[in-house]
């Protein structure tokens, strides 16, 4: 009876160590480096915010924001404020993670840039990168990741949304791992298993 405590109380502790430490698994954030573009990935507040930042810093002179087509007003007219015209790009098609990376591209490529900063939030970058390295793979464009990193007095698990937004995310990223995306939310005219161009 004691050796089954003990094993029981091993794995509760070590689910409470994974449980607190989860989040840092799904978490990359690269030093930037200057570079054509800063890919804004809309969503989750602070994304915005980073990208902003990293622009203003110098670190690109175009922005692009890829958005599905539900964006706020507000946020396009925040960049708008910030950003001239000419230097401001935006990709409304995309409806998923994996098809920010295809659009994003799509763009990329037609403007000729050659090297992109991503930015998304923390816990959404080990998925986004896993999409991304795979679309741009031998694209010739260099990518750059910088999360915008969670910032708050109370601790993530503390947070309920925060705790759900791992959770989900580690979800999405089985099957991303899985290469589920593609039977969920192809581009238009791509059939599954195919690769984007």
């Amino acid at each position: 009876m004691r050796k089954i405590l003990i094993g029981i109380g091993t794995l509760l502790l070590a689910l409470a160590v994974f449980a607190v430490f989860s989040r840092q698994l799904l978490v990359i954030n690269e030093k930037p480096v200057k570079s054509d573009v800063i890919m804004i990935l809309s969503g989750d507040g602070g994304r915005l915010e980073k990208g902003m930042e990293l622009y203003k810093e110098g670190y690109a002179k175009y922005v692009m924001l890829s958005t599905p087509l539900g964006l706020e007003v507000s946020s396009k007219q925040q960049l708008q404020k910030d950003i001239s015209p000419e230097n401001l790009l935006f990709e409304q098609k995309a409806t998923s993670t994996y098809t920010n990376a295809v659009y994003t591209k799509q763009l990329a490529e037609k403007y000729g840039f050659k090297s992109a900063i991503v930015v998304t939030s923390d816990y959404h970058m080990r998925r986004s990168k896993l999409a991304y390295d795979r679309v741009y793979k031998n694209s010739g464009i260099r990518l750059t990741y910088v999360s915008a990193l969670y910032n708050s007095p109370v601790p993530w698990y503390k947070n309920p949304r925060e705790v759900s937004h791992t959770v989900s995310e580690y979800i999405r990223l089985t099957g991303y791992m899985l290469g589920l995306y593609d039977f969920i939310d192809l581009p238009d005219g791509m059939e599954p298993g195919q690769t984007a161009q």
